[in-house]
């Protein structure tokens, strides 16, 4: 397509859209800021399921060196995107330019309550990080609605962020990430938040599973100033994940796994689950392969919710720890709080050998590679799974 100063395709309120063996490359310039400057932007796209009357698809196109970002599926209103589905496609971009953001952004807009669900099979995206940012961003900030984000099958390289997860307003995020590669990641590789304001109803439920983060012997590919798989929970919103059978390695910066409840003295106090189990977490230069934290930023007698961490079966192997004490696990109760409970299914890690302690549990007899912060309750039971 012919490249054009705000983006090749433009267009709000429609109803079935299907894109096919195109090339939409270059379009966007410095000098128009409203519309966004991106290959495809589309607002307020609706459509029925694959085989309906109006079904949605993006595939077999390269969408690429569009100037700030390549494709955008924003909705605003309370509209139904039954299925947009995409695959094999390529997008990307080598640009150097430096208000070029995110590859791609399927986005529930504030306002609304729209409910949209993406199913992305296949593809590449492929950026240039710094000056590329998130690989794809799934984020709704309305009011409600439920926006549903499958990623599989699927390579990202050299983003700052691979695929993202993200919840805000009063929305609902539902996710599963499965069987992609994720690799050359300035920040974190996979990347879950949700934002620390009111309302707190809103809810995050997810699956990181099958994913080969970082390539080995590629030192930084997993996480250069990041994290390769990171959770943030900043409000203390009912979240329930499982981070599952995936291969973490070569970070460069901090820890692997790396799961934080509470950012603020001004949350929600509901629960969050995590299931962290079946993953190989390896070349670690500086920091644990897991860590799972209440924060203490509360008020004196604030409540910090109650966290349920499921951690074992795990696999890890040349991980520094903090500071290079080779610790592998941290857990950490909030204590500032008069309502904290953080509850971890293992026993309570020891010298001995026994199956079910923490330790012993990812493979390794040694309380001393455990570093417990606070006074989880150990031994507590199964967490509610996704």
């Amino acid at each position: 397509m012919v490249a054009n100063p705000s983006g090749a395709i433009d267009a709000s309120t429609i109803n079935g859209f299907q894109l096919d063996n195109c090339n939409i490359t270059g379009n966007g310039d410095t000098g128009t800021s409203n519309p966004d400057e991106t290959g495809v932007d589309l607002y307020n796209l609706v459509g029925t399921a694959s085989g309906g009357s109006n079904p949605t698809s993006i595939t077999n196109t390269t969408i690429s060196n569009n100037f700030e970002f390549e494709l955008q599926i924003t909705n605003g209103t309370a509209t139904a995107l039954t299925d947009l589905q995409m695959s094999g496609n390529t997008i990307s971009s080598n640009t150097v330019a430096a208000g070029h953001g995110n590859l791609f952004n399927f986005l529930g807009a504030g306002g609304g309550a729209a409910n949209m669900t993406l199913t992305l099979t296949s593809g590449t995206f492929t950026g240039n990080a710094p000056t590329t940012a998130t690989g794809v961003q799934c984020d709704h900030s309305g009011t409600g609605g439920t926006m549903t984000c499958n990623i599989s099958g699927t390579t990202f390289t050299n983003n700052n962020v691979g695929p993202q997860a993200s919840v805000a307003g009063g929305a609902r995020m539902v996710f599963d990430f499965n069987g992609n590669t994720v690799t050359g990641n300035r920040s974190h590789g996979i990347n879950v938040f949700a934002d620390a304001n009111p309302p707190f109803t809103k809810a995050i439920t997810g699956r990181i599973r099958n994913n080969m983060v970082g390539t080995f012997g590629v030192a930084g590919s997993g996480s250069s100033l990041g994290f390769p798989i990171r959770v943030q929970n900043e409000g203390r919103i009912p979240a329930t994940l499982a981070i599952t059978g995936n291969t973490v390695q070569e970070s460069t910066s901090f820890t692997g796994i790396n799961v934080n409840v509470g950012i603020t003295t001004v949350a929600g106090s509901a629960a969050t689950n995590v299931t962290i189990t079946g993953n190989t977490v390896r070349e670690i230069d500086s920091g644990r392969a897991v860590l799972v934290q209440q924060l203490d930023h509360l008020p004196a007698g604030g409540n910090a919710g109650t966290v349920c961490a499921d951690i074992g079966s795990n696999t890890f192997s040349n991980v520094a720890g903090q500071a290079g004490d080779g610790t592998l696990i941290r857990v950490r109760r909030s204590e500032s709080s008069t309502t904290k409970v953080f509850n971890v299914r293992q026993a309570t890690p020891t010298a001995a050998a026994i199956a079910n302690e923490l330790d012993d549990a990812n493979g390794f007899d040694n309380p001393l590679l455990v570093s417990i912060g606070g006074f989880p309750t150990f031994n507590a039971g199964a967490c509610p799974l996704p």
